[in-house]
């Protein structure tokens, strides 16, 4: 399993003032991903493994039902040891969780999002649970968003072994429960300068 949580609570703990190599300058890209496959324009999000750099934070300022989960307690400003509790803050429409996404309990949404936690699943029965998971909280005709480093990306990430996919492969493994509205590559910039190749998955619920 990839997600100790006492690494990812110290990777958090460690960060530089500029933030981990996944933190964006905006939010633009994964909100308009959302706003691509979200089944009505205020329909709920879950966001998978974001931290504090999470979408979660910015929809729900908009005030709409926003869930976000990610294994560091660190990474949500949340108490170490306050595992799988789904605590509300400000405004109350943002939901917390620090947590397995395998085994927490988990919202049913209209929009599943996760940005960099999918390609950290390296074992096959693994990312056949994540992706059995998705299907059980996403509404039908919900929509989902999952991106993680392409085929020329980087091999690891923040010490991790990370699995690469092509757009149509990220496509192929989601294929028995969603739909492609789109799949593609893009380059993320780190805060470090470094160009990463990322695919993306934008899908619709069968």
């Amino acid at each position: 399993m990839p997600f100790a949580q006492e690494h990812w609570n110290s990777v958090y703990a460690n960060l530089s003032p500029a933030g981990g190599s996944w933190t964006r300058a905006n939010l633009n890209e994964s909100l308009e991903a959302i706003s691509r496959v979200a089944p009505s324009p205020d329909c709920s999000v879950l966001d998978i493994g974001g931290g504090l750099d999470s979408v979660a934070f910015e929809l729900a300022a908009r005030g709409r039902e926003a869930y976000v989960i990610d294994i560091s307690a660190v990474a949500l400003g949340l108490p170490i040891g306050s595992d799988h509790e789904w605590r509300s803050g400000s405004p109350e429409t943002l939901h917390r969780c620090a947590g397995d996404v395998l085994v927490a309990p988990l919202p049913t949404v209209g929009v599943w999002h996760d940005r960099a936690t999918f390609h950290f699943f390296t074992d096959r029965a693994e990312r056949l649970a994540y992706i059995q998971r998705a299907a059980a909280h996403v509404t039908e005709g919900g929509g989902i968003v999952v991106a993680g480093f392409s085929k020329t990306g980087p091999t690891h990430c923040s010490g991790l072994e990370v699995a690469r996919r092509s757009p149509e492969a990220l496509a192929e493994e989601f294929s028995d429960y969603f739909a492609v509205v789109e799949s593609f590559e893009r380059d993320h910039v780190t805060p470090a300068g470094v160009t990463q190749r990322f695919a993306w998955l934008l899908g619709r619920r069968i």
